[in-house]
């Protein structure tokens, strides 16, 4: 996955009208990176033959 760097986060932050820091943008970066590698480490994971679902428990709600 691409890098989010220093310069997108500063003009993210300015957007939401939050003025930060070089060391938060630092600190927000290094944060960025790691949540990217744990993604990288999802998405490699080997889903062939399991199937999606949609709701985990099997519920039956009869209200009447």
């Amino acid at each position: 996955m691409a890098r989010i760097t220093k310069e997108v986060l500063q003009m993210l932050a300015h957007d939401i009208m939050l003025d930060l820091q070089d060391e938060e943008l630092t600190n927000l970066s290094q944060e960025f990176d790691v949540i990217l590698k744990q993604m990288d480490l999802v998405q490699k994971i080997d889903t062939t033959n399991v199937h999606s679902m949609h709701f985990p428990f099997d519920l039956t709600v009869d209200y009447l």
